[in-house]
């Protein structure tokens, strides 16, 4: 196994297989079937995440991680950090006493700022990721192009922080990064209106405590026909809690909805996905209370969407919708699923599928549960 582990293809999944062979048949862990970074003690209250050679513990008792570092320096050469105060350049702020935990990547989004030009002493604040995007079509003969390796570099940096810290630029990173092959200088104006953001609001954080709701929830929204240049719509959503979101995307439909209802429609199909892995996530966490008696709820501001999860039987609007749409009802029919009505205003997924002007946007940031000094 040593000789495998450096400078060859199958040198991580080696080492993958040894720590995880370890701590299933020697150390008494049970692997997640829906995440298979995330292991769970069979009998000691122990639940663990592994990436590579990171290994993020947690439990009520010291003397159980106690335990698993004893156990795991027997096999590995092992260094016990403490508390966790950062992981994968992630910034994790604790209040014990208030039962809080705020996540950030400033110092990670400072380094990329001031590399490609946005230091703090100069730079034009401004309140928004994306104003509008009519003029974000696919390059153009007589447009000047871009340089795409840079083009490409600050989608892919700036993609990482998206990823796990800043849900707030999923939609505009995510229109961006559909003209990565052939990028043109107005591509890069738009690229650059988003660093401008990030400068401006570098300190947010994702925040998570008691006073958020403790039920797994998710809301679910589109924008129909919102793209131009081929008339197709966007899929946004995220799911809250503990008061701040735990998962989220924005992504383009792959089919061209004829109507807000359908576009609503596939958007809730998509999100029901997220939704089961969620669930099963929950439940090898052995946190089942956290999913609901009735079903996970899932909040939608489209009627007519929701009236198609519930009545099988209106053919005119739903029998031409691909059969793997239809997922969602399945799901509300069997009880797992619960939809309910909530008005645009309080939709959170509102600012995944289309920019917002300044004081929607606003709420849109309070509502995934951000904080900052720039709010």
């Amino acid at each position: 196994m040593l000789r495998s582990l450096y400078g060859l293809k199958q040198a991580a999944r080696d080492w993958n297989s040894t720590c995880r062979q370890y701590l299933i048949e020697k150390l008494g862990f049970v692997q997640s079937r829906a995440e298979p970074c995330l292991f769970v003690h069979q009998s000691r209250p122990l639940r663990l995440l592994l990436y590579v050679d990171d290994i993020l513990c947690a439990t009520e008792k010291l003397e159980n991680s106690d335990w698993l570092y004893s156990k795991l320096s027997e096999r590995f050469t092992t260094k016990n950090l403490g508390d966790v105060t950062k992981l994968l350049g992630i910034r994790i702020t604790r209040n014990r006493k208030a039962r809080e935990i705020c996540l950030d990547l400033e110092q990670y989004l400072e380094s990329v700022l001031n590399e490609h030009g946005f230091p703090a002493a100069k730079y034009r604040p401004r309140g928004t990721p994306m104003r509008e995007y009519k003029k974000l079509r696919p390059i153009q003969p007589d447009e000047e192009r871009h340089d795409t390796t840079e083009y490409q570099q600050v989608i892919g940096k700036l993609m990482y922080a998206m990823v796990h810290t800043r849900p707030d630029i999923a939609f505009a990173l995510g229109k961006l990064s559909q003209h990565m092959q052939n990028p043109s200088e107005q591509h890069w104006t738009y690229l650059k209106g988003l660093m401008r953001y990030l400068r401006s609001t570098i300190d947010l954080k994702l925040y998570y405590g008691p006073k958020g709701h403790t039920k797994l929830s998710l809301y679910t929204d589109a924008d129909w026909a919102g793209q131009k240049n081929d008339r197709k719509s966007t899929t946004g959503g995220v799911a809250i809690f503990y008061g701040g979101p735990i998962n989220w995307l924005s992504r383009t439909q792959r089919v061209v909805a004829t109507s807000s209802t359908e576009s609503e429609y596939i958007a809730q199909a998509v999100n029901a996905k997220t939704t089961q892995w969620l669930v099963q996530v929950l439940r090898d966490l052995n946190c089942s209370e956290f999913i609901g008696s009735k079903g996970v709820r899932m909040l939608a501001d489209n009627q007519g969407a929701i009236a198609l999860t519930k009545n099988p039987y209106l053919h005119e609007r739903s029998r031409h919708i691909d059969i793997k749409y239809h997922y969602v009802r399945d799901l509300v029919e069997q009880g797992k699923l619960r939809i309910k009505y909530i008005p645009t205003t309080k939709m959170v997924a509102d600012g995944f599928t289309k920019p917002l002007e300044r004081t929607a946007f606003n709420r849109f940031i309070v509502q995934l549960g951000m904080v900052g000094k720039s709010l």
